[in-house]
């Protein structure tokens, strides 16, 4: 062992003396002072010293996640531009008290994670945070987060000076900020909707705007108010009126107020003829106003007694006298019917009779032969009509005890009759004797020509009667439908029905001793029916049912309530036989009412379906077969 530098070994393990420097592992001092000499904690255990320098790391902000441990630096600082995120170290490794230091001095967001990348906090551009583990139970840790003031805010004795820092979220809870400091000096506004307006140079005050201060004064109106400044300071309201009335100046110096437009108060200048008026403001006394275009009225001078105003061609009109006397130097009356009765010149005098061609009556007086019926509903006394060649007798009405027109081929005479006839409808008139009806034309050519016509003038039909007085009575015509029908009033409705197509349908049977053609079509019920061109006779004896049966070709037996039987007549084949163009006999494929077959066999050719509900029954000896 070799021992120098201040020390000395009386013997190993025995005593020592001197001190141990610090290259030999000692601390080159026996009490903490001085440079370049070990720090020792004083009783309290606590170190002096004049400067600790810790070191500091740059990171590029780069959008990643910067790691840090246990040995990173203290100091952490991001440089450049975008953002970066930081997670702390495992708190376990760590111990309580541990700090770290972030200055953003990036241009985007630094952001705080845990080692387990919980959120801890953000710092904006230009902003310093300090973290403080006070927890180092699990990885994640628990950290305390301080942030320093920006940049530019500095401070005062008594002062904060913020700069250009922008102070965004959180409450202010300081007293009232008054104008002089850029605040308003109230705390509370005295109801919705106030302004804020200077009373002072130095104080606000909220409320109503006044006018002085650029508003009205006025918090609320009625429909149809109109403003009006009633001082040299404040606006006054001017309540609407009713319709008509115009707002009306009071005066300089004085409120306006609602009323009528006096003509002689209201209104100066003269109205020109485009707007209505007649563009002059005197007028002549007694004088009369004439048109002038478009530019003012004329007037005339005033006229004397007697005179008329005469109009002058392309000229003003003007008041004259009226010649006693004019010269006629021509006239004709041409086919009118008048004359002159005296010369045709200088004053005439006119005679004759206006002709009914120009407007007259063409005669003088209302009697005689020729003369015309100046009244509107003329009564004719005795007149003598004479014996006239032709006569037009339509709507001639009244009563006559004979009447004789000539020209036909017999003569209608109403001998004895007092009824009258008349194209008037709705009337009810009797005829005797022998009446004719001369039409000279055919049913399929006539359209409505005919002399005796049974007429409907509304959407009912046209119908006429055959009345025995007091015995029976049946009617006959064509109803609304158009279908030309026989029966009512004392026989039963619909006793015959013929369509405008041709069909014919009768109440109750046919009776005739023969029937010409095939005889398709017959339908009916009948005991017995007998249809001849066929082999063999068709016969439905106490069968009620048969709804329809075609002779012909083919025979259709349809409708039959019970069994149909066909019985070949003496002397014939005893079986049915088929056409060679035709031998199939046709069934259905599905039974869907019930059936019984009893004493007869059946067959049919299948398959059959059977609905459900529905029940075949085949009796005691009878048999059926489906192939």
């Amino acid at each position: 062992m070799t021992i120098s530098r201040n020390l000395s070994i009386l013997a190993d393990g025995v005593s020592a003396s001197g001190v141990l420097d610090v290259a030999s592992g000692g601390t080159g001092v026996t009490v903490s002072s001085g440079a370049s000499s070990v720090m020792l904690r004083d009783t309290n255990q606590n170190v002096a010293i004049n400067r600790l320098n810790q070191a500091n790391t740059n990171t590029a902000a780069a959008g990643g996640v910067t790691t840090l441990t246990a040995a990173s630096a203290y100091s952490q600082t991001l440089t450049g531009t975008g953002a970066q995120t930081y997670r702390m170290p495992d708190a376990t490794t760590l111990s309580t008290g541990v700090a770290f230091i972030f200055n953003n001095n990036a241009t985007g967001t630094l952001t705080l994670q845990d080692s387990a990348s919980g959120a801890i906090g953000t710092i904006t551009a230009g902003g310093a945070v300090e973290l403080i583990c006070v927890s180092t139970a699990t990885v994640a840790g628990t950290w305390d987060y301080h942030g320093f003031l920006p940049e530019n805010v500095t401070w005062g004795t008594n002062a904060l000076a913020m700069g250009s820092t922008v102070v965004t979220g959180g409450t202010w809870q300081g007293g009232t900020i008054a104008s002089a400091y850029g605040g308003t000096g109230l705390t509370t506004f005295t109801a919705a909707n106030n302004a804020l307006y200077s009373t002072s140079a130095s104080a606000l005050v909220a409320g109503t705007l006044p006018a002085a201060a650029g508003g009205t004064g006025q918090s609320s109106y009625a429909v149809g108010d109109v403003l009006y400044a009633s001082t040299t300071t404040a606006l006054s309201k001017l309540a609407d009126v009713a319709t008509g009335n115009a707002l009306i100046s009071g005066g300089v110096g004085v409120a306006p107020s609602y009323g009528k437009i006096g003509l002689t108060t209201h209104v100066s200048g003269t109205l020109p003829v485009g707007n209505g008026g007649t563009g002059v403001a005197t007028l002549t006394s007694n004088g009369v106003l004439y048109g002038n275009g478009t530019s003012a009225a004329g007037i005339t001078a005033a006229g004397t007694t007697g005179q008329v105003l005469i109009a002058t061609t392309s000229g003003a009109p003007s008041w004259g006298s009226v010649p006693t006397t004019a010269a006629v130097t021509s006239i004709t009356f041409g086919t009118t019917g008048l004359t002159p009765a005296t010369a045709t010149t200088g004053a005439v005098t006119v005679a004759g009779t206006l002709a009914v061609a120009n407007g007259g009556t063409g005669v003088t007086t209302s009697t005689g032969s020729g003369s015309n019926v100046l009244s509107t509903s003329p009564t004719l006394v005795s007149p003598a009509l004479g014996t006239p060649t032709a006569l037009v007798g339509t709507n001639i009405t009244g009563t006559a005890s004979g009447l004789s027109i000539g020209g036909n081929a017999a003569t209608a005479t109403l001998a004895a009759n007092t009824s009258s006839i008349s194209s008037a409808t709705g009337g009810a008139y009797t005829w005797t004797a022998a009446n004719f009806f001369q039409s000279n034309s055919n049913t399929g050519t006539t359209t409505g020509g005919t002399p005796l016509q049974a007429y409907s003038t509304s959407s009912l039909g046209a119908i006429m009667s055959f009345h025995r007085a007091g015995v029976y009575a049946v009617n006959m015509g064509l109803d609304s439908d158009n279908v030309f029908r026989i029966g009512g009033w004392s026989a039963p409705a619909n006793l015959l029905q013929m369509t405008m197509g041709g069909a014919l349908t009768m109440a109750s049977s046919v009776t005739a001793t023969s029937f010409s053609g095939a005889g398709t079509g017959l339908t009916g019920t009948a005991s017995s029916l007998s249809i001849g061109g066929n082999a063999a006779t068709a016969t439905t004896a106490a069968n009620g049912g048969v709804t329809s049966i075609v002779a012909g070709t083919n025979v259709t037996i349809s409708g039959a309530t019970g069994a149909v039987t066909i019985n070949a007549t003496a002397g014939t084949a005893t079986a049915v036989t088929l056409p060679s163009t035709n031998p199939f006999v046709q069934n259905a494929t599905t039974l869907s009412a019930n059936l019984t077959i009893s004493t007869n066999n059946a067959m049919a050719a299948g398959p059959i379906t059977i609905n459900t509900g529905v029940t075949l029954t085949v009796s005691t000896g009878s048999r059926v077969v489906i192939v």
